[in-house]
């Protein structure tokens, strides 16, 4: 036995790792690192949510007034007097009045349905006015609805102007109320609200050209916004994004769409200022987690260093216990190490002890492997014989059968007067014919088994290969007084004809067979779409059925089922030949029942041409 280290000598396993949790200074680092990282992630989305937020406000604000403002110049249109000059002059003098104590409008229109202008109250009465006719007019009248335009060139002066249009009939006549907008005051509005912390704020129309600005706002009035505006002319009402203004400042940027107009409010504030004094903060608080991870580092690794040369010990103990089953008697100074290196020392014995009862079960498997593979090479060899065998038997019986059936034939012929022995000879006949329809089943299960059957595979329909095989049956009066049912869907299919319609014959000739007189048998023919698309034929018997047990090895070459007592037909030879002419043709088959005395149905499942 080793000798063990007392207490003293030894460093306990959770001293050392005590020890190295001054290691856990890195992850520290990482997860402050993180969370420095989370907090200017949050700073910046709580200043980018109060950018929207004020965004939204603003918009409200604009989009009241806005509707404020059309409000008012639809009020003036009530309770005109029904003549129309009449009418068109109350309606100047309220519009007069109304530019008295509305600051936002500049102007006010009447114009006619074909671009003509009746009156403006900037303009002289006699001044001409070259009619035109505007888009926002038109869709007014159309519309009957007030509505706010976009920018647009003015009929007298050709400055750009937005309005409140407003349609009224005047006598019957259709005509236009245009209140021009004094978009300047609105930037006089937002200055105050942006400028505190060096932001612009611009109202652009649904053509995305700029209406009014906080900053220079006659030198952008009608240019259009930059791309980086493009999200805000999406679905969404309000949003976020970053932005270059057009003073070349890096900002975020904030939209919300005026309710009623279409139009949209956008604020940008610059990013820099607020973003270097975050980053200044979240650097000195890297230097200092960077300083204590490097001295966590330190200690880590000395303390480390300890743990590593008792673990190289226990690696190479382990590497000469799994090799050569030998174990180092020298102690480890760590406790817990060993008491590791101790168990390894036990575990070496019990791995020799396993090597030499191992060696023993390798012995006895090998012994047994050798038996097993000369019990396989002689059951394949019985295999083999017993098929040529059936392949010689078919043969060889072929020429006396035939010579049984003629000289049956010729005597039936000759005994015209000899009734006894002319019954004797009819009945070698059908001895002869059902001896030749087995030696015929032989030799074709034979053909099949080798494979030496070639396929003459052309495009049929499966329902005609159905008729037929019943046809053949009729004709040789073997359904006797059973009931045949059919329902048959033409469904096309790639395969040799024959063989399908001998599969047919086998599936009917087994059901007629185990099928009591009067028994009825069902034949349906349909196409399958689900899982694979395929056709699938079912022959379906009322006679004694199958035991579970007996479903899967009805196939077999030679088996043949059912109850005690039942008398057995055949060799059990017709199954098996289906099943062969079903695998050639890429199909499968199996039987169902319910159990013996409730009949059974065979499924035939073969692909689609």
């Amino acid at each position: 036995m080793a000798p063990t280290l007392r207490s003293t000598q030894s460093l306990s396993l959770r001293t050392v790792t005590l020890a190295l949790t001054l290691s856990v200074l890195l992850t520290s680092a990482a997860i402050a690192s993180w969370l420095g990282w989370r907090t200017w992630v949050s700073q910046r989305d709580m200043m980018q949510s109060q950018l929207a937020r004020v965004a939204d406000a603003l918009g409200d604000s604009i989009g009241r007034e806005l509707e404020s403002g059309l409000r008012k110049l639809q009020a003036i249109t009530l309770d005109l007097p029904v003549q129309r000059d009449a009418a068109e002059a109350s309606l100047l003098r309220r519009a007069r009045a109304l530019l008295a104590i509305n600051p936002d409008l500049r102007a006010v229109a009447l114009n006619s349905a074909t671009g003509s202008q009746i009156w403006n109250t900037r303009l002289r009465e006699s001044r001409w006015v070259p009619p035109r006719l505007i888009e926002h007019e038109q869709r007014a009248l159309h519309l009957m609805q007030p509505l706010v335009s976009n920018l647009y060139e003015s009929r007298s002066q050709g400055d750009l102007l937005a309005s409140f249009v407003v349609p009224v009939v005047l006598g019957g006549a259709e005509r236009v109320l245009v209140g021009s907008i004094d978009v300047t005051a609105w930037s006089q509005r937002l200055m105050p609200l942006v400028s505190r912390q060096g932001g612009v704020a611009a109202v652009v129309d649904t053509n995305r050209r700029i209406v009014t600005r906080t900053s220079e706002p006659q030198r952008w009035l009608g240019k259009f916004v930059s791309d980086d505006w493009a999200p805000a002319f999406g679905e969404q009402r309000t949003g976020l994004v970053r932005v270059v203004t057009r003073e070349g400042v890096d900002a975020y940027g904030a939209w919300s769409r005026l309710p009623g107009t279409g139009w949209t409010l956008l604020i940008a504030v610059p990013a820099g200022p607020w973003e270097e004094t975050l980053l200044s903060s979240i650097r000195h608080h890297l230097a200092l987690v960077a300083a204590l991870a490097g001295i966590g580092s330190a200690l880590a690794w000395w303390f480390g260093h300890v743990l590593v040369r008792g673990a190289d010990r226990l690696s190479r103990n382990a590497t000469h216990m799994v090799v050569d089953r030998k174990v180092e008697q020298s102690p480890i100074a760590i406790r817990e190490f060993e008491t590791i290196r101790q168990g390894l020392v036990q575990a070496a014995e019990l791995l020799r002890q396993q090597d030499e009862r191992a060696e023993q079960l390798e012995r006895a498997r090998a012994e047994l492997l050798a038996k097993e593979q000369a019990a396989r090479r002689e059951s394949d060899e019985a295999n083999r014989f017993k098929d040529e065998f059936l392949g010689v038997l078919g043969h060889e019986m072929r020429s006396p059968l035939a010579a049984v059936l003629h000289g049956a034939g010729a005597l039936d012929k000759r005994l015209e007067h000899d009734a006894r022995a002319r019954s004797l000879a009819q009945a070698i006949q059908r001895q002869a014919r059902a001896l030749t329809r087995m030696v015929e089943d032989l030799t074709e299960v034979g053909r099949l088994i080798s494979g030496n059957v070639p396929l003459e595979v052309t495009r049929v329909d499966l329902a005609d290969v159905v008729r037929q095989a019943v046809q053949v049956l009729e004709l040789a009066q073997a359904s006797g007084d059973h009931r045949l049912d059919l329902s048959l869907d033409a469904v096309e299919i790639e395969g040799d004809a024959d063989r399908l319609q001998q599969m047919v014959i086998n599936l009917l000739v087994n059901a007629l067979r185990y099928t009591p007189a009067n028994g009825s048998i069902h034949v349906r023919l349909h196409r399958l779409d689900q899982p694979v698309p395929c056709a699938e034929l079912r022959v379906q018997d009322s006679g004694i059925g199958m035991r579970p047990e007996d479903l899967d090895r009805v196939f077999g070459l030679f088996v043949q089922v059912g109850p005690r007592g039942v008398q057995r037909r055949g060799l059990g030879i017709g199954l098996s030949v289906v099943r062969r002419v079903v695998e050639r043709h890429n199909g499968r088959v199996w039987a169902e029942s319910q159990g013996p005395g409730h009949g059974s149905t065979f499924i035939v499942q073969l692909p689609l041409a």
